[in-house]
């Protein structure tokens, strides 16, 4: 049998949902489902939950348009094309200078529902308290602050992924230190969805979502 971390079969589970699984993940992920009972019946559990998250997301973004719908209002005295519209098309303008159908820019702000669920988690469950950055936070200055309550008495490794799970950064932070600045470049990090994590000898202890240009995003809805 495979030995994995809880968080390493909690992943793969993921994958497995959102059909990431790489040819020799497939192998691991068939081979525990087999072997480890626990295992598959976390699969079973993360399918319903899956189920339900998705139905909560798509009531919870459906009162966030709504509510968006009611507070735009943009004048012009040139067209009789609402306020709305008028700023929809501006977004959509920028969209397709950015490289980007509308389709394709909407999919980089997906979120990965098992990660809702777990930044939830680690966040209730954390021994380290983080100041900065805060949950679903829209990074405008091209770079994310880590600023913790006290110096880390461990080391700590911060992973920072895009919602295909590709990890864009990987640093190990030193005891003693209390804050950390990273650089968001252009080309790694355009508008979307981010992940960060922070892990502490191999357990996933905090996690959190960020945005750039969620503003973009939001007025395509």
């Amino acid at each position: 049998m495979f030995t994995l971390t809880d968080n390493q079969k909690l992943e793969l589970i993921e994958k497995h949902l959102s059909n990431h699984l790489s040819a020799k993940e497939q192998t691991v992920f068939q081979q525990l489902l087999a072997d480890d009972k626990d295992f598959a019946l976390s699969v079973i559990f993360q399918k319903d939950l899956l189920t339900s998250i998705q139905s909560n997301a798509r009531k919870v973004l459906k009162q966030q348009f709504q509510s968006l719908e009611k507070t735009i209002a943009v004048k012009t005295t040139e067209s009789k094309i609402s306020g709305l519209d008028t700023v929809r098309a501006v977004i959509e303008a920028e969209v397709k200078q950015l490289g980007y159908t509308i389709d394709q820019f909407i999919e980089l702000f997906r979120p990965i529902p098992n990660y809702t669920t777990a930044i939830a988690a680690t966040t209730r469950g954390s021994a380290l308290t983080l100041l900065s950055p805060e949950n679903e936070v829209n990074c405008t200055d091209a770079s994310i602050h880590f600023v913790f309550e006290k110096s880390l008495q461990k080391e700590v490794e911060i992973l920072i992924e895009n919602n295909q799970y590709d990890i864009l950064i990987e640093e190990t932070i030193d005891a003693g230190n209390k804050e950390v600045t990273f650089e968001l470049s252009s080309s790694d990090f355009k508008a979307g969805c981010y992940y960060w994590k922070i892990i502490e000898a191999d357990d996933l202890v905090v996690m959190g979502m960020f945005f750039v240009r969620k503003e973009l995003w939001a007025g395509l809805r």
